[in-house]
């Protein structure tokens, strides 16, 4: 098996700041430089995901009610976050989220 969070977060594919989300990665000359493994959140080939387009609909419309029905406040940084590799990534701190109805 392959950990896809390693592979996502390796600093000699993404750069010393391979943990931070940069949108410049995915630019299309970017993408053409590199494997098409390197980024693979669904598994890849022949035996990808089955339920990737399912859970890509499922998740924008969850995120759609969420975002008009509440308002997300938190106050934790992101070089606070922490977490555990597991068979999924779980968070170690406490959720710190505050929900509140529009």
């Amino acid at each position: 098996m392959i950990s896809i969070i390693t592979v996502h977060r390796n600093k000699e594919i993404w750069g010393p700041e391979a943990e931070k989300f940069n949108p410049d990665n995915f630019l299309p000359e970017k993408v053409q430089t590199r494997h098409p493994y390197y980024y693979f959140p669904f598994g890849g080939g022949i035996r990808n995901c089955v339920g990737m387009k399912y859970s890509f609909l499922a998740v924008k419309t969850m995120i759609i009610h969420l975002l008009c029905n509440y308002r997300l406040n938190t106050e934790l940084r992101m070089q606070d976050l922490r977490t555990k590799f597991d068979v999924t990534l779980k968070l170690v701190n406490k959720h710190m989220v505050s929900i509140e109805a529009r």
